[in-house]
């Protein structure tokens, strides 16, 4: 049965209830049980070898993967060209100067 616009939820949690995870931690810490601090001494306890793929890991949520960004010389040149008028130089003369240090006194790029 598809999903229908403005039907009525018909299951899953009430509002207000946390999930069974969010319990428990919440559970634990009302019990005086710190989740950070035993993170802490638990990468403490490990050997050397095994904290570096840990870090790792961990650096993931903490430093997003970037996603590759490819740009043409053409797109790069209108964005140069757009950027450079908007401050009021002499486009024509400072973009085409640019160019041919890129691709070469012949036209080519290498």
């Amino acid at each position: 049965m598809p999903f229908e616009k403005g039907r009525q939820k018909t299951g899953g949690r009430k509002p207000g209830v946390p999930n069974k995870r969010t319990a428990f931690v919440e559970q634990l810490e009302a019990q005086g049980f710190d989740i950070t601090q035993e993170a802490i001494r638990l990468f403490h306890a490990l050997e050397d070898k095994d904290k570096t793929p840990l870090l790792v890991k961990m650096l993931e949520f903490v430093f997003p993967k970037r996603a590759s960004n490819e740009i043409s010389i053409e797109d790069a040149q209108r964005v140069l060209e757009d950027d450079l008028s908007a401050k009021g130089f002499n486009v024509g003369s400072v973009v085409s100067g640019i160019v041919e240090s890129v691709e070469g006194n012949d036209g080519s790029r290498d």
